[in-house]
């Protein structure tokens, strides 16, 4: 193996999805936090809102967002591993629901040449990924003017 590929496979990429939702508001978001151990910044935030919406499919935008941008910049081929506390993600649980999104979330982990999908207990005390993940989700609250999707 040359040089270069033994430094290609030292390159991962974890991500922690989020999605938080307010019941007397009937709205919510969702929150991509991805640690990137080969670019210079070592990580990227993406959130979103949605409006009429559930905390299912929330989850699952967090999870697809964060697929589409590694996908979109063609990190796809790095080994990654997506954190969720959301078990509807996880065990991928009735797929009778939010049908649109289950096709788009298979089709992008198909894309991907090496992706595990972890369940991790959320909204610990400790801060990780997924805590900022979970603030994130939680950013539409305070920014009710800005657009629908946000990269930070």
């Amino acid at each position: 193996m040359s040089t270069e590929n033994k430094k290609e496979h030292r390159k991962y990429i974890e991500i922690y999805t989020d999605g938080s939702y307010d019941m007397r508001k009937k709205r919510g978001g969702w929150g991509c936090y991805m640690e990137l151990n080969f670019s210079k910044k070592g990580y990227k935030r993406l959130y979103g809102k949605e409006e009429g919406t559930t905390i299912n499919r929330l989850e699952l935008l967090a999870a697809i967002n964060g697929l589409e941008y590694l996908t979109k910049h063609r990190f796809n081929k790095f080994p990654t591993t997506l954190y969720t506390d959301s078990q509807y993600v996880v065990d991928e649980i009735n797929h009778s629901s939010n049908l649109d999104l289950w096709e788009k979330y298979e089709e992008l982990k198909e894309g991907f040449e090496d992706l595990k999908i972890e369940w991790m207990k959320g909204h610990e005390e400790e801060k990780n990924g997924n805590t900022i993940a979970h603030y994130l989700s939680k950013k539409y609250k305070y920014d009710e003017n800005d657009k629908k999707k946000k990269q930070l």
